[in-house]
């Protein structure tokens, strides 16, 4: 396998994961910032605030009214500004850029999902909709990444394409999914329960902008405890978004590639090890400190961060050794 396609399936798997992530924070956002913003409208400004937090780095770009709805902005800037780094329109015209790379290693089913996702969004921006526009549109673009990730799975051949593909997969999804964490947890651990309702409320969402709502109530039931919500997250095996199972695969993804790039593989491998150490430190206990649970997903998001590059797709893997054309 040239070190190119590597290279480019793994960034491909990298920009669609970050597209899916930040199309569902901001749905979930603008659902509890609607439902909240009649009584609570600090809450559903601080909402909206927390996606800056989670997104590093991140600006509005786009310059509005005063007396627009709230979400506008952020819907214009991390939807559809193919220009802000964190947009969705970008993520996904860097997928279709990587796809388009390698297209002989995609199947004809996978590459006209991404690009027919893509133009899609491409059409939204350049219609420059309202805020219900916008917000239906991400609601369709979600379906659009959910499309492709089916067509991946039901087509793909489970080879070097496929592992490289998961493995920029998950490490993305470890790093996102420490972000809200980071953002979220330290306000909520924080202080009294004023509003009983809605302290349970602001957890739900939580569970729902990393799509692990109903994984939970299958697995604690109806209790929307803090410290239930936060073990659930950092340890389940089984959910496929906790920190724990995110870990676990891509140090089983990394470990298969170490014969063909081992430099490369031992930076995932480290940084992935050293997760699911934090996450299993608290795997004997059901109910774990919070802020000890609050100081380890910060540390693994930095850890994720320094290893593993976050920012582009100019990272160049170790070059791959075919050795079957050597044996040949």
């Amino acid at each position: 396998m040239l070190s190119r396609v590597a290279d480019a399936v793994y960034w491909m798997g990298r920009y669609l994961e970050r597209a899916e992530n930040i199309t569902r924070v901001l749905l979930v956002t603008d659902d509890f910032a609607t439902e909240t913003q009649g009584f609570a409208e600090d809450l559903a400004q601080a909402a909206w605030k927390d996606v800056l937090a989670i997104l590093p780095s991140a600006e509005l770009t786009r310059p509005v009214s005063a007396f627009a709805p709230l979400s506008l902005p952020y819907l214009q800037a991390f939807f559809v500004d193919g220009r802000n780094p964190y947009s969705v329109h970008y993520s996904l015209r860097k997928a279709r850029e990587n796809a388009r790379a390698v297209r002989e290693a995609l199947t004809v089913e996978v590459f006209t999902s991404i690009n027919e996702t893509f133009r899609a969004v491409e059409a939204h921006g350049e219609r420059r909709p309202d805020v219900t526009g916008l917000r239906d549109a991400l609601a369709s673009t979600h379906k659009g990444l959910f499309g492709i990730v089916g067509a991946i799975d039901s087509t793909l051949t489970r080879d070097e394409t496929w592992h490289f593909f998961k493995l920029g997969e998950t490490l993305e999804r470890i790093y996102r999914t420490t972000l809200i964490l980071r953002a979220k947890v330290p306000a909520l651990t924080g202080g009294a329960r004023s509003d009983q309702p809605l302290y349970y409320t602001q957890w739900r969402s939580l569970l729902r902008s990393v799509s692990s709502l109903e994984n939970y109530r299958r697995a604690r039931g109806a209790a929307m405890e803090g410290d239930l919500v936060i073990a659930f997250l950092l340890f389940d095996p089984h959910s496929p978004r906790s920190l724990r199972a995110c870990s676990m695969c891509s140090c089983a993804i990394a470990s298969r590639s170490s014969a063909r790039c081992v430099r490369w593989s031992a930076s995932c491998r480290s940084s992935c090890a050293f997760s699911r150490r934090c996450t299993s430190r608290f795997s004997r206990t059901r109910r774990p400190n919070t802020s000890a649970a609050t100081r380890t997903i910060t540390t693994i998001a930095m850890t994720i961060h320094t290893h593993v590059d976050i920012g582009s797709s100019d990272v160049s893997l170790c070059r791959m050794v075919r050795s079957r054309r050597s044996a040949r």
